[in-house]
């Protein structure tokens, strides 16, 4: 759909003169579909996050793209990857600073060939990876170098389990 704009209109009194008006077309900013906010486990790249953008004057492929982190610290620009566009939809993969956790908002704008431009914010919210305790013994034992895993609190391996079985498997997991 193309949107006109009148350029102007000349009223003339007592003239039967006629003028024509030019009609032109004006350049509509490119669409992009939102995108939800985001949950990744810190040290870890997202999964594929799906980005749909169309234009009216300039295919996907040749829209300038813009991605801004507003948390450097937690997300830097440079960590953030858009792929190949297949159509109107590109996947956009983000990963996040070794470490660190909480929450920036992205900013994702495109601009057309006409210097037309849409922008589109979503929040990731980067989150501690819960690891099970069985994981995380199996952790310890295998990154401690030493024969036997660090010595552990057993009260507060028989909180984390679910019942009996689990933990003797913990247990056996350490002998």
């Amino acid at each position: 759909m193309k949107t006109y704009i009148l350029l102007g209109v000349v009223l003339l009194t007592g003239c039967s003169d006629s003028y024509d008006v030019a009609d032109t077309p004006v350049n509509q900013a490119p669409t992009i579909t939102a995108v939800g906010d985001q949950s990744i486990s810190a040290n870890q790249a997202s999964d594929n996050i799906q980005v749909m953008v169309s234009d009216d004057s300039t295919i996907s492929q040749n829209l300038l793209v813009s991605i801004i982190s507003a948390d450097q610290n937690l997300i830097r620009d440079e960590d953030i990857q858009l792929g190949t566009f297949s159509g109107s939809l590109a996947n956009l993969v983000i990963t996040p600073v070794t470490g660190m956790i909480g929450t920036a908002v992205i900013a994702i704008s495109f601009t057309d060939e006409n210097n037309a431009s849409a922008t589109s914010n979503f929040n990731v919210t980067v989150v501690n990876q819960q690891l099970s305790a069985n994981d995380f013994i199996r952790s310890v034992y295998a990154n401690s170098g030493n024969s036997k895993p660090a010595s552990l609190d057993a009260i507060v391996l028989i909180q984390d389990v679910d019942d009996e079985n689990q933990f003797n498997d913990l247990i056996d997991a350490i002998r």
